[in-house]
Formats: structure tokens, sequence, C-alpha cells
């Protein structure tokens, strides 16, 4: 018996891509994930959202292991989703976004949890708003 194994190109960025991520610590790369990819990505996700908030107590009661942080009407954060979904295995193992992880660290990446924020405008605000940003102060 052959041990199982999980093939995945490098590397995977262009020495172009990575001289760029090496001096302004990101870089873009398109057209990594199909459109396909994508949507049933998105799909996954907003499915995920929706029987959350389907629970007796969106807060506390998880749904295949993954549970809402934050729940607020405009900006959810959801923990542990890596098992929630197939299309979200498939992303979080992606042969092609494990690579570039490996390039970036040096070494074997090992996949221990995935999260996901959904961010949506509040329908009712005015574009002419000024929006300012809130976040949470780190301390390194």
């Amino acid at each position: 018996m052959t041990e199982p194994t999980f093939d995945r190109p490098f590397p995977v960025l262009t020495s172009e891509q990575r001289y760029y991520l090496d001096v302004f610590g990101y870089v873009v790369v398109s057209n990594t994930l199909t459109n396909d990819e994508v949507s049933l990505l998105c799909e996954a996700l907003q499915k995920l959202k929706r029987d959350l908030i389907a629970t007796d107590d969106p807060l506390n009661i998880p749904v295949n292991g993954a549970k809402f942080s934050i729940y607020e009407p405009h900006h959810t954060y959801i923990g542990s989703i890596l098992e929630a979904h197939p299309s979200i295995t498939a992303y979080a193992t992606h042969p092609r976004l494990v690579s570039m992880a490996e390039e970036l660290i040096g070494g074997e990446a090992r996949i221990v949890e995935v999260n996901t924020h959904i961010n949506s405008r509040d329908p009712n605000a005015s574009m002419d708003d000024q929006q300012s940003y809130r976040g949470r102060a780190v301390s390194l």
C-alpha cells in the first residue's frame, strides 16, 4: 500500500510576484480560483450563515462545527468553518493556495483553522455619509 500524496505546484508564484510580495508584504494573484470555485465557496458560506441564523440560539449553537463569533446585522464572523461544507474544505485545501502558503512560509503548511467574515452594506445608509473603520487595536 502506498502513502496518499497531496501534489501541489512549486514554485507557484512568478519571480515578479515573489519580488512584489517580498517588497510590499502582499501580492494579488488574479484568476487563482475559477469563477465556479468562487461561486461554490460563496454559496456555501451564505448557506452556513443562514443555517446558523436559523438555530434557536445563533451565538451559541454550532452548525457542522462552525459557530458565530460576531453576529451583527451587517457583519458576521464565523469560526471553525474548515469542515462545515465540502466547498469550504476544498478551498482551504486547494493545491495552488496551499502551495502559495508554503512558498511564503518556507515549509510545509498545516491547516488548523479557517474562519470567515461576511460583511454587507446597510441598505438604509446614505452613500454620502463618511465611513469610518471600526477595528481593534493590537499590540505586538
